[in-house]
């Protein structure tokens, strides 16, 4: 019963952090896409500083070319974190040690997986969590359309439609830095929900 307790409560900050692990069928991409633009949300209102305020001049400054790059380094450095974190708990887990795993799960939910991140990308917090979320916002979209492209359907059309132009209201620089490192970000995207749900689901 206390090993039950203690990965409900861990799973749980698990699903908070990285959003619900995903459903059979065509809802599993659709979970998936909308936990993993759900994850930058909340950390853009965690400061760099001893306050906790948000500097909002770092958050208002557009997107730059160059922030993608540094979203590839952040998120590079993130699943690395992430991936020995996850590792850690299914060692524990096989040789049946729960704080162990516990202790590892608890691991992936920490914000120093974020300050790693900012650190590698060169961006304070607050910044980083802009450019996370802006970044994920384009690709989450053209992950979208990808997958309506692939699948078809008699709404593809419409759907398509309604997302509209990944890269509508980006500059010209901004649009090219980011069709460049477009595999980069997808696969860096797709492999840190998916460590975070395979986790989730144990």
């Amino acid at each position: 019963m206390h090993r039950h307790w203690m990965l409900a409560a861990v799973l749980s900050g698990l699903a908070a952090c990285g959003g619900t692990a995903p459903q059979a069928g065509d809802a599993e991409a659709g979970n998936d896409v909308r936990a993993v633009d759900a994850l930058p949300a909340a950390r853009t209102a965690v400061a760099d500083n001893s306050t906790g305020a948000v500097d909002e001049n770092q958050v208002a400054r557009p997107l730059e070319a160059g922030d993608v790059d540094a979203y590839v380094r952040g998120m590079t450095r993130e699943t690395e974190l992430l991936q020995a974190s996850y590792d850690k708990a299914a060692q524990a887990r096989e040789k049946g040690d729960v704080q162990a795993e516990t202790a590892a799960l608890m691991e992936m939910t920490s914000p120093d997986v974020d300050a790693a991140g900012a650190r590698a990308a060169g961006l304070d917090l607050a910044r980083y969590g802009f450019v996370k979320n802006a970044v994920d916002t384009v690709q989450g979209k053209l992950d979208l359309l990808q997958g309506l492209e692939t699948g078809g359907g008699g709404d593809t059309e419409a759907l398509m439609d309604l997302l509209g132009d990944p890269y509508d209201g980006l500059s010209g620089d901004v649009r090219d830095a980011m069709q460049s490192r477009r595999a980069d970000v997808a696969k860096l995207r797709s492999d840190a929900l998916g460590l975070r749900l395979k986790a989730v689901n144990g």
